[in-house]
């Protein structure tokens, strides 16, 4: 009898576990995240930089005698900021950005008898933009985008020129345009609040100016510049305050 009860009672337990562990609540998993693009956002960015930057001095106005530097190539740096708005699987936007640029092309060459060189340095010193952008989500965090708007530019170039040993002839210039710039890029949402991407733009300047020193012409010219740099954004505010917009892939 005392072994039936012992039976009854462990049955009873084993059918009842079921019922009591559906009483208490299952703990959920963290949420998934919701990528969205609109708001403002702000980042940095560096990259590499090479174009048409080209300086030449003809000695005393000698075309037998040019001194100059053809080509541009060096590191840029910058920040850029702008504002992003997504409709469905589109992503259109605006941006404004600035870079700096490091590196010096120079030339040089003496006269025969003459202790001090003629010479030239250009450097590419900035570049900015202003430009519309439009992409297309490939996923939820993966944008490929197009853009294209206004660029500025301006380089700097040093020139020397010396007659008779009287190195007289030093001149600072600058050379500056402004053009068309696009390009493209790809861009990933790393969290919702922060981004990646790869970056390439072009500048289409076209700018020469001359300049007389001493008796010597220099003349300046800033043409294409390509870019291809790699960011980071920030995302910190949304215009009107809306939600992520549903989207199919």
């Amino acid at each position: 009898m005392r072994k039936l009860l012992v039976a009854g009672v462990a049955a009873a337990a084993l059918c009842s576990a079921p019922a009591l562990a559906a009483d208490y609540p299952v703990k959920a998993g963290p949420a998934p995240a919701v990528f969205n693009w609109t708001g403002f956002y702000f980042g940095g960015h560096a990259g590499y930089s090479w174009g048409h930057l080209k300086s030449d001095l003809l000695d005393d106005g000698d075309p037998t005698e040019d001194i100059g530097v053809n080509k541009w190539h060096g590191l840029v740096y910058g920040s850029q900021f702008g504002y992003n708005s997504q409709i469905n699987n589109l992503v259109v936007g605006i941006e404004g950005d600035w870079s700096g640029a490091i590196g010096n092309k120079s030339a040089s060459a003496f006269d025969a008898g003459d202790p001090f060189a003629d010479s030239v340095a250009a450097k590419l010193t900035d570049l900015a933009s202003v430009r519309g952008r439009v992409g297309i989500l490939m996923s939820p965090n993966s944008l490929l985008y197009a853009t294209g708007g206004w660029g500025w530019g301006r380089a700097r170039i040093a020139a020397s020129d010396s007659d008779n040993g009287v190195a007289g002839g030093n001149r600072i210039l600058h050379v500056n345009d402004s053009g068309a710039v696009y390009g493209g890029g790809w861009e990933y949402m790393l969290s919702p609040i922060s981004t990646v991407r790869i970056e390439y733009l072009h500048y289409a300047f076209s700018r020469t100016n001359t300049v007389l020193l001493v008796d010597s012409p220099v003349t300046n010219t800033l043409r294409g510049i390509d870019v291809v740099r790699l960011g980071v954004n920030f995302k910190f505010g949304d215009l009107w305050g809306k939600g992520p917009v549903s989207a199919k892939y």
